[in-house]
């Protein structure tokens, strides 16, 4: 896939995706049905949670209850939501509720934010990984010029991330991104907020240059994290001159990362052993993005375990800290790399 060819992917997507205005006589039907005059939205799956969250009631507790006791608890939750429903959206694609919608802020489209991207790259980057849902994208775009050799043979590629909500539900994220070709392996890297890095933020959609704005801070943040490519490819292939405790190194990590020692240190371990087992935080790194890339993919014993989604993004952005700890490290770092695991994309 080219980037123009994601470009076109992502604008026929949300092209499916509607906005209507919701009113002070939204009902619950069915027990599950969103009712909008004479249009009807199926709560389902993350929308569900999303609607329960906005109307502050408990999802979980929400989704075991029969459907005739479950229809007037919800409505009542929602008769009594402190944000009136009149002065939100509906955002829905095929008949499924994916979201509320804020009116007064500026929500830009994906196009929009991958075309900003290639502008702020100054290329056509390569398309390496493209994952879209009904509600949100994800591509790590490889630039051609940020390239470099760790050691003979080992070539490392660099780029960024794009995380990007087509419902509004959080920032645009630009994060730069390294792949290691030798065993594809990929990790990321987030500037943390203690950094100057800029920052996407929504803007009031009466603003009359809030597009034209939102899209300019998706192109100079991501110009700013190409400008550092190289800079990070360089402090990767010093990895390999520094000696570590791996166990010790891996323990710290982890729990800094929010991770069970108990549970991840013996499946970092034998990540490690796969990848050579070499004692140098640049083992250390290739065991994490094996873990965050691969899963448990040829680790005997362990094949049929599941890494979530959540698991392998903190691996991936552990990895990506301890890669560049000799760039920037701070408590900051790893508050980041946790709230960047929390969302829903």
């Amino acid at each position: 896939m080219t980037i123009d060819e994601a470009i076109t992917t992502v604008a026929d997507h949300e092209s499916k995706i509607k906005e209507v205005p919701a009113s002070a006589d939204l009902k619950i039907v069915d027990g599950d049905t969103l009712v909008i005059q004479d249009s009807r939205f199926r709560l389902r799956d993350a929308g569900f949670g999303r609607f329960c969250e906005q109307v502050s009631a408990p999802a979980g507790y929400m989704r075991d209850l029969p459907g005739r006791v479950r229809q007037p608890v919800l409505q009542h939750h929602l008769d009594c939501c402190d944000s009136g429903p009149d002065r939100l959206t509906v955002i829905s694609r095929d008949g499924q509720f994916l979201a509320f919608g804020r009116p007064e802020l500026m929500r830009i489209s994906g196009q929009d934010v991958l075309e900003a991207v290639q502008a702020g790259a100054d290329c056509d980057p390569d398309v390496h990984h493209f994952e879209i849902s009904d509600e949100s994208f994800r591509a790590d775009l490889l630039v051609e010029s940020a390239t470099a050799e760790a050691a003979r043979g080992d070539v490392l590629r660099a780029g960024v991330t794009v995380r990007h909500s087509l419902i509004g539900d959080h920032a645009t994220q630009i994060e730069s991104f390294i792949f290691r070709l030798v065993c594809r392996n990929g990790m990321t890297h987030r500037d943390c907020v203690g950094s100057r890095a800029a920052r996407t933020r929504r803007l009031p959609s009466d603003h009359h240059d809030a597009r034209k704005m939102q899209i300019e801070q998706v192109r100079r943040l991501t110009a700013d994290v190409v400008a550092k490519l190289h800079e990070k490819l360089n402090a990767i292939s010093g990895l390999r001159r520094d000696q570590v405790d791996v166990d010790r190194l891996m323990t710290r990590f982890l729990e800094r990362g929010g991770m069970s020692t108990r549970q991840w240190l013996p499946v970092l371990r034998g990540a490690w052993e796969m990848e050579g087992s070499e004692p140098t935080a640049f083992g250390v790194m290739n065991a994490m993005t094996r873990i965050a890339t691969h899963g448990m993919e040829n680790m005997v014993g362990r094949e049929d375990q599941v890494i979530s989604p959540r698991h392998r993004r903190i691996l991936g952005g552990l990895a990506g800290i301890l890669a560049f700890q000799q760039v920037h490290i701070c408590p900051r770092c790893f508050s980041t790399l946790r709230g960047v695991a929390n969302e829903n994309n």
